[in-house]
């Protein structure tokens, strides 16, 4: 008997850098099972690209790849006329000719650090009509009375690049770019990052803004659950009452009750893809093969799935349905081959 649940699953960072990677020392990696459920599937294009605006298509359908998201408001619970936006303190490295942006899964800040970091922020805001704060997971939020429109770049793509091309753009992108440039000139000097450089510990030294967008809908829950540690996924999905669950170690069907629509958030390919780790990204494909892709596909030829469709967050998803495995036609292609 054909089941009826489907399962969404997200894997932000499983192309990594295979360009880049390729094109160099690296020789192509080879993974059977993946390549093989890709090849099986229908693949399809979607309008957005990246991680957070793939996840918010998911939650909301009628999002466009145009359109600013709505993230700090969304996840802080902002109402009324102020601009909420996600304002993630990270740390600022200058290489030879990149200024490179090292988010907060690479250090750590200390309740105290928090305390003092919102103190020498909300100083200077104070002026310019403006608030930063902390959620209760350590998330930050700026908000300013007049809103402004301007188009960002989520965290995650900037995550391990250049940031130079990736600043807010628009017509009053001029008010973001001096907040931003005049914090990172106020945080330098700091006392608490003079504390960290002491201890070896990489400054907070700017703050990341984006997801400016203003509210002008609801959204509906779209899944009767996610699955996953990623706390952008889990955010997301508290701010519309979806129920969270950490995502298990391998794939287990009887977590998933039947009938239903499950979201799976598998985020661990992404830092070491932001990063450059091949190695890493290398071993987190091996573990995943293993554990959730050969599984899945199994699942699907049971019938005990109705539906997967993977989203690799490059502007494509891939739908694999009981059947497709009879595509005897369909020829293995390389993990490589997908990024064209």
């Amino acid at each position: 008997m054909l089941s009826t649940s489907k399962l969404d699953l997200i894997l932000p960072g499983i192309f990594g850098r295979l360009s880049d990677w390729s094109a160099g020392a690296v020789s192509q990696p080879s993974f059977p099972i993946i390549e093989r459920l890709l090849s099986l599937s229908n693949r399809r294009k979607i309008v957005v690209t990246g991680y957070e605006s793939t996840l918010w298509s998911l939650f909301d359908p009628q999002h466009s790849a145009t359109e600013e998201l709505t993230a700090g408001m969304q996840l802080s619970g902002g109402e009324g006329d102020e601009q909420v936006c996600c304002a993630d303190p990270v740390h600022l490295r200058l290489d030879i000719s990149r200024l490179m942006l090292i988010d907060q899964s690479q250090f750590s800040i200390s309740d105290t650090e928090r305390t003092a970091f919102s103190a020498l922020i909300n100083e200077y805001l104070a002026e310019r009509g403006g608030r930063f704060f902390f959620d209760s997971n350590g998330r930050g939020f700026l908000a300013v009375k007049k809103p402004r429109s301007v188009s960002t770049t989520p965290l995650s793509e900037v995550t391990g690049n250049d940031i130079s091309s990736m600043m807010p753009k628009g017509e009053q992108k001029t008010f973001w770019h001096q907040i931003m440039n005049e914090l990172q000139m106020l945080l330098y000097s700091a006392p608490f990052n003079e504390a960290r450089a002491e201890r070896g510990e990489p400054a907070i030294n700017a703050l990341w803004i984006w997801g400016t967008g203003q509210l002008d809908r609801s959204m509906e829950p779209q899944y009767s659950d996610v699955y996953g540690s990623e706390p952008f996924a889990e955010a997301l999905a508290q701010s519309v009452g979806i129920p969270t669950h950490p995502s298990p170690q391998k794939f287990n069907l009887s977590l998933m009750p039947d009938s239903s629509h499950h979201l799976l958030v598998l985020s661990d390919l992404l830092p070491h893809s932001q990063y450059d780790d091949y190695p890493g990204w290398h071993t987190i494909m091996e573990r995943l093969c293993a554990d959730w892709f050969s599984p899945l596909l199994d699942a699907v030829r049971r019938k005990q799935l109705s539906r997967v469709t993977l989203y690799p967050c490059n502007g494509t998803c891939y739908v694999l349905e009981p059947g497709y495995q009879w595509r005897f036609w369909r020829w293995t292609k390389p993990l490589l081959s997908h990024l064209s």
